[in-house]
């Protein structure tokens, strides 16, 4: 007897055994080049009259700097003099602190009692205090490079002359 889910027609060949066509294996394609850059442009999303009537929107330090390049007689800055100076009595005003501190310092490793008697004072290379040599050896030279840089620079700087009013009123305008 049959099953009575068996079917009465004949079963058709089952598809894993009939043979595929051959597929053509081409060759890769070679990756396509990127897109050429867009064409420049002089300004990138306005026109020239629109530049023309806003200079100092569109155009700005850019094109001054290039304009002040070629005559140092244009060349006009601030000196920023009360700020230079200001900052280089702040530097001062730190190291006068360190110098009172180390001052503080010497006269405490100098006293008499049983605490310092071996202390030589005398001497950078038997100093065994290690607040006082880095002191004297790291953050005192620090501060001292950096007022003196300032001091340096601002004075070259203040050696300079006087930008010319006739200069000074081009580059106004």
């Amino acid at each position: 007897m049959r099953s009575p889910t068996a079917s009465l027609t004949p079963s058709a060949p089952s598809m894993s055994t009939v043979p595929s066509p051959p597929i053509a294996l081409s060759p890769p394609k070679p990756p396509s080049p990127p897109p050429p850059p867009p064409a420049p442009r002089a300004y990138p999303d306005y026109d020239q009259r629109t530049a023309d009537e806003s200079l100092w929107k569109y155009v700005g330090y850019r094109v001054f700097a290039k304009w002040l390049v070629p005559d140092q007689s244009f060349f006009i800055v601030r000196r920023f003099g009360a700020l230079n100076v200001r900052v280089i009595l702040a530097l001062q005003d730190e190291i006068v602190e360190l110098e009172d501190k180390l001052n503080a310092l010497d006269r405490y490793y100098s006293r008499k009692d049983d605490f310092s008697n071996d202390t030589h004072n005398g001497s950078f290379r038997y100093d065994p205090f290690e607040d006082r040599r880095n002191l004297v050896e790291n953050i005192l030279p620090e501060k001292l490079a950096r007022y003196n840089t300032a001091i340096n620079t601002y004075s070259q700087l203040v050696e300079r002359p006087q930008a010319d009013r006739v200069n000074i009123n081009t580059v106004k305008t």
